[in-house]
């Protein structure tokens, strides 16, 4: 094993310990861990890649890895107050710093900014299944903590998903649930 591989296994398993700040400022203070959303979103992803006949490798390894940049940026949200530019900057710079510790990190910056700038129909998949997974977490959330509304996160997630079949899924998910 190179040890460039133990030296980023440092850095990312500091995932495991970052809650998502969208829930912790809506009061759930023991909610899901970054490492956790990559999880769902990489299983989302494996699944709906099959059958949206894309790269299956390419969305998981898309999934696990789009949140890495977070070990150093912390998990920005919306009422941060930071411009979609500048965000994607500080991402960039710590996509490079990060997977500039591997010997082939450039074929992961590269992955990952075919994920934020949607530059594949595989990259775009996962940027949905990001906000999908936001809304199904947000919807389990809903039902455990009486404090809580999914109403803010499902909005969200349906004025950003661009796939269809994403879209769809996370329609009829929210119908079961009014049942």
């Amino acid at each position: 094993m190179k040890s460039d591989i133990y030296e980023i296994y440092k850095e990312f398993i500091k995932l495991k310990g970052n809650k998502r700040r969208g829930w912790y400022l809506r009061g759930i203070k023991d909610g899901e861990t970054i490492a956790e959303h990559s999880f769902s979103s990489a299983a989302l992803g494996l699944f709906f890649a099959d059958q949206l006949g894309l790269d299956e490798n390419k969305v998981v390894k898309m999934a696990l890895i789009h949140e890495f940049c977070e070990i150093i940026t912390g998990d920005i949200t919306p009422v941060d107050g930071v411009s979609i530019a500048d965000k994607r900057a500080r991402e960039l710079k710590a996509a490079k710093q990060i997977f500039g510790i591997l010997k082939d990190g450039g074929k992961y910056i590269s992955l990952w900014k075919e994920f934020e700038f949607n530059t594949s129909k595989e990259g775009q998949l996962v940027k949905d299944i990001d906000k999908l997974e936001m809304a199904l977490q947000a919807i389990e959330y809903d039902k455990e903590y009486n404090h809580f509304s999914k109403d803010e996160f499902i909005h969200s997630a349906l004025d950003s998903i661009k796939t269809k079949e994403i879209r769809n899924f996370l329609l009829r998910i929210i119908e079961k649930e009014k049942k």
